[in-house]
């Protein structure tokens, strides 16, 4: 199995930096609320979609369909950008955009919130422009250490992918498994 966990911080336009420390992982925050809002219309954890046979979209039998800005490679490297929209009954559920220039953008129905490149500090900016910044050295200390840090974890088995985030209440928000 390869496990690839895509530590995602978040930068954007807008006023100073607040602190991103163990206290605002804790608390109900932008990521959190804005995951949140994607939870209703995610497949069940236990499901698996299919993929077409070019690779470029996964649907589920309960409807969902993940459709994939470039095809999927079977198994995807480690450095894959993974650019999708899940559909979901009558409109878009969630959409996730790892362009070129580092960042990751993640948007459900409650917004946007842009994570900067990897590496450094850790930031993260909210749907309305609020921007948090802190040490990922200090961030991995805190008590649930990386796991309530905001991230996409990716696993690939074979021809099977399945993306998750990290950083929210409880245990991961499984967004797909596709096989």
């Amino acid at each position: 199995m390869r496990m690839a966990a895509l530590a995602l911080g978040l930068t954007a336009c807008g006023a100073g930096a607040g602190s991103l420390d163990c206290a605002w992982l804790s608390e109900q925050n932008c990521w959190k609320t804005t995951l949140a809002a994607a939870s209703s219309c995610l497949p069940d954890a236990g499901d698996t979609g299919t993929f077409a046979a070019d690779r470029a979209s996964c649907t589920y039998t309960a409807g969902a369909q993940i459709v994939f800005t470039d095809p999927v490679p079977a198994p995807p490297p480690s450095s894959q950008r993974w650019n999708f929209t899940m559909l979901s009954g009558a409109g878009g559920c969630i959409k996730l955009e790892q362009p070129a220039d580092g960042n990751s953008r993640v948007t459900t129905q409650a917004g946007t919130v842009v994570l900067g490149p990897p590496g450094g500090d850790e930031v993260v900016t909210c749907p309305d422009g609020t921007r948090y910044q802190g040490s990922a050295n200090s961030l991995s200390a805190c008590p649930g250490g990386t796991d309530l840090v905001p991230s996409a974890a990716i696993s690939a088995i074979g021809s099977t992918v399945s993306l998750s985030f990290r950083g929210v209440a409880g245990e991961p928000l499984h967004v797909f498994t596709c096989r």
